[in-house]
């Protein structure tokens, strides 16, 4: 495209225009050469600010200004990434959340090496990045912490349950007075035991402790004073209770332990927040510099082009009676041939079919075949635009806007030709759980296959296939009635379950299988609209679902 518009250099051109007037006016007066050449000369310094202003602003201030304001999207996005990561409820979200922070990390250092001399954003990312570390690291041992509290807590309910076995009381009747009461002290001990899980608070805690370390003191002065108790084989498990609850590793010193590293991990999450905010801010003072200091070149240059667009005007004015006739001259060689050229361009950009005269030698000759190559260059991104516009970006065919503009137009063609026409919707059966234990990237690749599958099964020009959304495509079968509709999602259904795509997770096959609902009409009596067929189909495809997946099924009225 650079060569089709270097006609259009600003220097080249008024060097052209130049020599072209001065051998037109070659018998002119002396006074109107001078006047002339001065009122070009400055025409030509206004140019040249022009193209000096235009390409500061796209080189340079334009792409600034939106550098920063994606630094700002992206520092904020990561606000949200790192708050996600200190919640992490496991091991596996952990490494998850904390593989999404770096990557976009990573990204963000790209966007931040693009302001030069700024060492302040280097040197904030790299704290970040620090600080990232430090926080998946307290993250980590909370949820050590955690593990380690909720299986103390399962030995703690073990040892329970071994102390109320009936061998502890000698007279091992279950209705005796005796194993009723130790029942009954045993569960004072353990009740406290879920308090320490669902508090939050050190002072509770530690009163808990204090509880337990008075309920087991009691219940070993309540074992002593009763001879129908096995005293040694309680104590036994008295004394691992004791220990499995208050001591060093036990579940009131875990908990505490685990309050404090919350907190920690609170307050690291917090100065991580903080220090993120403190990066998009300055990247917003960045921004806003960028944009102070593009309007503040804008308002100098529109003054410095105002004050010679008053001198050019003046000096017009002086002129203007020893310049007859070269205006006239110039109107009947220039000015109307532009006007013309205005004209036709108006014409053909309300779209009427008009051509552009591009014979001559001359600039306006180069400016008309110039907006001749844009326009046609134009219209070819447009084409190519609408063309992108109706494809799904992931398997390549037809998108939904697609086929809904193709259905009305076979619905308009089978009424006119009065013919049968089929819709089949698609739906990959179990789709959600392969995304879910095989991956979205998985995912993608098993949908590119299945699209590469379906269109290679249908064979005529007029047959239609596009992806309806997510898991689920449609089809169009044209002069197709039931009988053909079923033999070509038969065929659909066996290419995908042939295709032999694993899916160990799917409740109607070991592989990869789809469900299709068939709606077929006969256009000769005026059969439903667009919206209707779809219906009609869907309302098929669930009965394929309900019947186990892997097979079709066609509407009835």
């Amino acid at each position: 495209m650079k060569s089709d518009f270097s006609s259009l250099m600003v220097p080249s051109n008024l060097a052209r225009f130049i020599s072209s007037v001065r051998v037109v006016l070659s018998t002119a007066i002396v006074v109107v050469l001078t006047i002339f050449i001065i009122l070009v000369s400055q025409s030509f310094s206004q140019l040249l600010d022009v193209k000096h202003t235009v390409n500061e602003f796209t080189e340079r201030a334009i792409p600034s200004i939106t550098t920063a304001n994606r630094l700002y999207s992206d520092i904020n996005t990561l606000t949200y990434l790192t708050e996600r990561m200190a919640y992490s409820r496991s091991k596996a979200e952990l490494r998850i959340n904390f593989d999404d922070v770096k990557h976009h990390l990573e990204q963000l250092s790209i966007v931040a090496a693009k302001f030069e001399g700024n060492v302040f954003f280097k040197v904030q990312l790299q704290t970040v990045i620090k600080e990232l570390y430090e926080l998946q690291t307290a993250v980590k041992d909370q949820l050590n912490k955690t593990e380690k509290f909720s299986q103390t807590q399962q030995d703690v309910y073990y040892i329970y349950r071994n102390l109320l076995t009936k061998e502890n009381v000698k007279d091992n009747n279950k209705s005796s007075i005796d194993y009723y009461n130790w029942q009954q002290e045993v569960a004072d001990v353990i009740i406290p035991v879920g308090e320490v899980a669902q508090t939050e608070h050190l002072s509770k805690v530690r009163e808990l402790g204090t509880i337990f370390k008075e309920h087991i003191a009691h219940l070993r002065t309540f074992v002593s004073a009763f001879p129908n108790y096995n005293s040694e084989k309680i104590n036994n498990g008295l004394t691992n209770l004791e220990n499995k609850i208050l001591g060093q590793d036990g579940l009131v010193q875990l908990k505490i332990d685990l309050i404090q590293l919350r907190g920690r991990t609170k307050g690291r999450a917090n100065f991580m927040h903080n220090l993120i905010l403190d990066y998009a801010n300055q990247a917003e003072y960045n921004g806003y510099k960028q944009k102070l200091a593009v309007e503040t070149a804008a308002k100098e240059q529109r003054q410095q082009l105002e004050e010679k667009i008053q001198v050019i005007t003046f000096m017009a004015v002086t002129a203007v009676l020893t310049l007859c006739i070269t205006l006239w001259f110039l109107h009947v060689r220039v000015a109307r041939r532009l006007l013309v050229l205005k004209d036709t361009i108006k014409r053909k950009l309300h779209g009427e079919v008009v051509q552009i005269d591009t014979s001559g030698n001359d600039e306006i000759a180069d400016i008309a075949f110039s907006f001749n190559i844009y326009y046609k260059t134009v219209m070819q991104q447009k084409e190519i635009l609408e063309e992108l516009s109706l494809s799904d970006g992931l398997t390549g065919v037809p998108n939904r806007r697609a086929f809904d503009g193709r259905l009305k137009s076979d619905i308009h063609i089978a009424k006119r030709e009065k013919w049968s026409m089929s819709v089949l919707m698609i739906d990959v059966d179990s789709f959600k759980p392969y995304n879910d234990n095989y991956g979205h990237a998985k995912g993608d690749k098993c949908l590119q296959a299945i699209a590469n599958t379906l269109s290679n099964q249908l064979s005529r020009g007029t047959d239609f296939i596009a992806r309806y959304g997510g898991e689920e495509f449609s089809c169009i079968l044209q002069n197709t009635d039931r009988k053909g509709a079923e033999l070509v999602a038969k065929r659909l259904v066996d290419a995908v379950y042939q295709a032999n795509l694993i899916h160990e997770y799917s409740v109607a096959s070991d592989r990869v299988t789809i469900s299709v609902g068939i709606a077929c009409f006969d256009y000769s009596n005026n059969a439903n609209e667009s919206k209707d067929i779809v219906k009609c189909a869907d309302v098929a495809l669930y009965e394929a679902k309900s019947r186990g997946r892997n097979r079709y099924v066609v509407y009835s009225h």
